[in-house]
């Protein structure tokens, strides 16, 4: 999925391989690696894949007998200097409260904030063991891309059961979930640092029959929920340029950070040339700002919104929304401004 995004190794990211990780032989990254040698480190992705141990590990000094990675103190002190961290795994939360005692659930509650409820979520939507997320509309992180958990070939999956507490939201939801309470995707943020949580690992995201890619573009539904995900940590696929078959197909808006403070970047796609119009309204559908009115080129553009109204005051911290209006099309976005 990077590499379909235009990511190099080596050059925009690295990777950690954490060696027989079920072996629990203390090869994770909290015994290889100190909070300086990562602390440049502004974006991790943790995969744990389809395991049920052997993840993030929390280590308790005198007991040998379990992994002496203390992956979990070395995260969290990562963490605490404002940093954005994706985890997927269809058990990392399992483990963590299961196999990581006091620390481990301290962890989850402090940066996924979310309740572990059970080890599959499979018995709670009548079954189904290859279920379809999908986002939940209007969702901070602007993730719009469905896909299939596949749970059930070569091997069963078993997707953890969660539900957010505390300021966490839903991002995703499990398709026939029936209003239960659960989580297929949640966002936390505490302080400066965003946490974007999956049960399902990415290894499972399949592309559901019939479906195209929001792009425009022949990319499986893993690359495109990823590539929300990294927009909204505010990183940019170096294959996202503008170039005659990369052009948007339909009138595209995001925006990244949400929620903000200071200030946030809406990016708006324009599929062919024309009037372009970008307002802000408050909760009270009060116009609030007019970001954007002019005549652009097809392409992709950003504009940054520094809090402030049309008059230059500085607006009180809530809810907002942005409009973008071309060509006869409208999108909106929820913006969240937290001062």
């Amino acid at each position: 999925a990077l590499s379909n995004l235009g990511y190099t190794q080596g050059v925009d990211y690295d990777i950690y391989y954490t060696n027989a990780p079920t072996s629990v032989v203390s090869n994770g990254l909290g015994s290889r690696a100190t909070l300086a040698q990562i602390a440049g480190y502004d974006m991790m992705i943790y995969t744990l894949g389809d395991l049920s141990s052997g993840g993030i590990t929390s280590f308790t000094a005198g007991n040998w007998a379990v992994d002496k990675s203390n992956d979990d103190d070395l995260l969290d002190a990562w963490l605490q200097t404002g940093k954005d961290f994706l985890a997927t795994g269809d058990s990392v939360v399992q483990d963590l409260v299961i196999n990581g005692g006091v620390d481990g659930s301290n962890f989850v509650t402090t940066w996924f904030s979310v309740q572990y409820v059970d080890f599959s979520i499979t018995q709670e939507i009548g079954g189904i063991v290859s279920p379809r997320v999908v986002p939940v509309p209007g969702n901070s992180v602007s993730l719009n891309t469905e896909f299939i958990a596949n749970g059930g070939c070569p091997s069963f999956n078993y997707f953890d059961v969660v539900e957010p507490i505390g300021s966490a939201e839903r991002i995703a939801t499990w398709e026939d979930q029936a209003g239960i309470p659960y989580a297929a995707g949640v966002l936390n943020q505490v302080g400066a640092s965003r946490i974007i949580y999956f049960p399902t690992d990415l290894m499972t995201w399949y592309t559901p029959q019939g479906s195209a890619s929001p792009s425009g573009l022949p990319f499986a539904a893993r690359t495109d929920a990823l590539d929300e995900v990294l927009r909204y940590f505010g990183r940019i696929a170096p294959g996202s340029g503008t170039s005659v078959d990369d052009m948007p197909r339909v009138l595209t808006s995001r925006v990244w950070p949400n929620p903000f403070n200071p200030k946030t970047t809406l990016e708006y796609g324009v599929p062919r040339a024309g009037r372009v119009v970008i307002k802000l309204f408050d909760v009270r559908g009060q116009l609030i700002r007019t970001l954007v009115d002019a005549h652009v080129d097809a392409g992709v553009y950003q504009q940054e919104w520094n809090g402030k109204d049309d008059s230059g005051a500085t607006v009180a911290s809530g809810v907002y929304f942005a409009e973008t209006r071309s060509g006869g099309v409208s999108k909106v976005e929820k913006l969240a401004l937290v001062r």
